[in-house]
């Protein structure tokens, strides 16, 4: 969002209300302060369906059965998917970093299990 007393062009409103599903009539009928809490509630609502996934991908991942000879890995948690850090921030490279270290050991040639 611009800063406060300034404007965006009409294309860049209309794509952000594309972009977060917000009718067009609705829009022009929203204040400025409506139409930041709208784009932040979409924000908070796509962060929870982020988190939901990094549930369901670490109960697939934890639930894997090793191979025979292979040692249990140490679980791995939603917030470690997600790249969270301990203050409860995140960060896309840590993520990224993450699922490149845990996709790794099935690429090595002879892992066992890959």
């Amino acid at each position: 969002m611009p800063p406060e007393g300034q404007s965006l062009p009409y294309d860049e409103y209309q794509r952000l209300c594309w972009e977060h599903d917000i009718p067009l009539d609705t829009f022009w009928g929203m204040t400025r302060r409506e139409f930041i809490l709208a784009l932040e509630g979409r924000a908070k609502k796509q962060e929870r369906e982020l988190e939901r996934l990094a549930i369901h991908a670490a109960w697939i991942i934890n639930n894997r059965t090793p191979a025979l000879g292979e040692k249990r890995r140490k679980p791995i948690t939603p917030a470690q998917l997600l790249g969270k850090k301990q203050d409860g921030t995140t960060s896309l490279e840590a993520s990224a970093r993450r699922w490149r270290d845990f996709l790794a050991a099935f690429k090595q040639p002879g892992a066992k299990g890959a």
